[in-house]
């Protein structure tokens, strides 16, 4: 028997994605919505980061800059989730003066081919992420 989608958590993964102008742009997120309204992913947290150009980095207001870009569906998903470690991190990996969106995400899209395999008695024994990096390098080996 399957249990319910919100008693399980699929693969979880966390992007970061950078915006060296400083500016948040729209699309981006637009796509991201769409994913969680078909349910392939579901947004566990969402952190907005500016890298100030002193060098600084600190959260923004992930509510204020839904409202400006007219993406409400995102007002409340930053739950914390990332925290103080991972702020840091995002200011380590990021230009000054840039702005950045560290999201982290669960693949919801797994749990029907989970239920499949369950159904005729399988079980998910390992699940484990591999870098895009890793793999088109591995392939480039062959």
């Amino acid at each position: 028997m399957s249990q319910d989608i919100q008693d399980r958590l699929g693969p979880v993964d966390v992007v970061i994605v950078e915006f060296p102008a400083g500016t948040l742009e729209a699309a981006g997120f637009e796509a991201l919505l769409d994913a969680v309204n078909k349910g392939v992913v579901r947004v566990l947290d969402i952190e907005l980061v500016s890298h100030g150009t002193d060098g600084s980095v600190t959260l923004v207001d992930l509510d204020d800059a839904a409202a400006e870009f007219g993406l409400s569906e995102l007002v409340g998903a930053s739950s914390g989730l990332l925290d103080d470690d991972d702020v840091a991190f995002v200011g380590e990996i990021t230009a000054p003066g840039s702005l950045s969106a560290a999201i982290l995400y669960e693949q919801i899209w797994v749990f029907p081919v989970v239920d499949g395999f369950e159904s005729v008695g399988g079980r998910v024994v390992s699940s484990s992420h591999l870098d895009a990096q890793d793999v088109v390098a591995a392939l480039g080996d062959e």
